[in-house]
């Protein structure tokens, strides 16, 4: 079973922050990271691949480019937030803080958690 992971947030200095969006894909192959910000990488099995063989080797590893990885990612989480809407119903979904930085989106109907958003800069 494969499963993404994608975290972003900001780095670099505090007065010039740049935005990053790490994916991270595993798979039968391994794990594999691939990192688009202020620099832009790929690890994968210890290795570091930088600038611009670092969307190649994803490429060759996974079979799909980091974008559509992405992509994929938020289209899975979207359709099983409308699958549940026609289920109970679009006013029954709320969400709710969970531990420090969590944020949780449920069914009031059900109580199914839908997603959970962690934001790493509320804790540190």
């Amino acid at each position: 079973m494969n499963k993404i992971t994608i975290r972003s947030g900001s780095e670099g200095p505090s007065h010039d922050p740049y935005h990053f969006t790490e994916i991270t894909f595993e798979g039968r192959f391994g794990t594999i990271k691939h990192h688009a910000g202020l620099a832009t990488w790929t690890e994968w099995k210890g290795k570091l691949v930088r600038e611009q063989h670092a969307r190649d080797c994803f490429f060759g590893v996974v079979g799909f480019m980091p974008e559509e990885i992405e992509k994929f990612y938020y289209r899975m989480k979207q359709r099983r937030f409308l699958n549940h809407v026609k289920r109970c119903g679009r006013k029954n979904i709320e969400s709710a803080p969970g531990y420090p930085g969590e944020t949780l989106t449920y069914c009031k109907k059900c109580g199914d958690v839908l997603d959970c958003d962690f934001n790493r800069s509320a804790v540190e």
